[in-house]
């Protein structure tokens, strides 16, 4: 049993305890088949939660970063009940507050993942405290774009639920449950857009998290259509076409390989799933690769309208000149996952993964 484990099952042990006494369950009058019953019961969300990292505390132990706690152990969490940056300029409305407070986001899954590897509870006491500031003020807005960002909140929760007290456990799965809800509603009412692609990764991430079976069906059909509307056969995205910049291509794909890869816990393999019309995730990958690789060239956003020449004129980087193949580091990263040729790639335009990918696999 890996040190990790050791603590969260001791956690999880002593929450027990308390809980038995605080409902007053009187353990003499159950007998052994049902008080093992209800240990399973409460001990589900533990197991499933152990199984989303698919990479193992010994290894993620290695990972840790010894500088950071340093940094972060005196800062405290900026959350907002709103963030809001899609569809603004730098300075407008509260794009710049909302930016600020997302910085959260990385320092909040980074101590999960580090009491995870661990057992240290310096790690975990930084977890929960950005965890429960958020989910104690932010309002849904059920804008994907502005939401995306917000992803680690899920991640965090499903590492370290299970130290929280059940009430909190039980908030937060209520909130996570109405957020996913929302986005399916949103997603059947039509459109194949990237904001598509962002709503699944949310939706699809909360189901897995929350292991809801009949929630993670209705995804996987979702996610097929949107597969077969946004991508043609020879791997074209919507928004290339839309907006013609590879830039678009790859904030279409990144949201869907999340997506991918939180199915691949529940042990599908939507990444190579090819649709009727013979659109995959694969071959949409395959098709950024030599812009990737920089062996093809892009002008990006050639005939630029509305709020894309907006920030072309704002200078707002990439909305500009020819695509920078450093844009597809994160999709290459997250594809390798899938694809481990793809790893070759991705060390030519970031020389590590991102930290939630080495530390976690997702």
């Amino acid at each position: 049993m890996t040190v990790a484990k050791y603590f969260i099952w001791m956690v999880f042990m002593r929450k027990l305890w308390v809980n038995l006494r605080e409902i007053k369950l009187s353990i003499a009058r159950l007998s052994v088949a049902s008080l093992i019953l209800f240990i399973l019961m409460l001990s589900n969300n533990f197991a499933y939660g152990a199984d989303w990292c698919s990479v193992s505390s010994v290894k993620a132990r290695a990972l840790i970063d010894t500088n950071f706690y340093s940094k972060v152990k005196d800062r405290s969490p900026n959350p907002m009940p709103e963030v809001h940056s899609e569809g603004t300029l730098p300075h407008q409305g509260i794009r710049d507050e909302s930016i600020k407070a997302r910085q959260d986001m990385p320092i909040m899954l980074k101590a999960a993942l580090s009491w995870r590897a661990t057992g240290d509870n310096k790690w975990l006491q930084i977890a929960q405290n950005y965890l429960l500031s958020w989910f104690s003020i932010y309002k849904l807005s059920f804008n994907p774009i502005d939401e995306d960002r917000l992803l680690p909140m899920v991640s965090s929760f499903v590492i370290i639920q299970d130290t929280l007290p059940l009430e909190q456990q039980r908030k937060i799965r209520g909130i996570l449950h109405r957020w996913a809800s929302g986005y399916i509603v949103r997603m059947k009412e039509g459109g194949h857009s990237n904001w598509q692609s962002h709503r699944l990764s949310i939706a699809v991430a909360i189901a897995v998290a929350l292991n809801d079976r009949e929630m993670f069906s209705s995804l996987r059909s979702l996610f097929r259509r949107q597969i077969e509307k946004n991508i043609n056969s020879d791997g074209v995205t919507y928004d290339f076409r839309a907006r013609h910049a590879v830039h678009y291509a790859v904030y279409d794909l990144v949201p869907l390989v999340r997506a991918a890869l939180a199915a691949r816990t529940m042990g599908e393999d939507w990444y190579f799933w090819r649709a009727p019309n013979g659109a995959s995730l694969n071959k949409a990958v395959d098709w950024v690769i030599p812009y990737a690789k920089g062996t093809k060239n892009h002008k990006e956003f050639p005939n630029a309208k509305g709020f894309d020449a907006a920030r072309a004129k704002a200078g707002v980087k990439d909305f500009s000149g020819n695509f920078e193949p450093k844009q597809a580091s994160t999709l290459m990263w997250l594809s390798s996952q899938f694809n481990p040729q793809l790893a070759s790639i991705a060390s030519e335009l970031s020389s590590t993964p991102p930290f939630y990918l080495k530390m976690c696999g997702q």
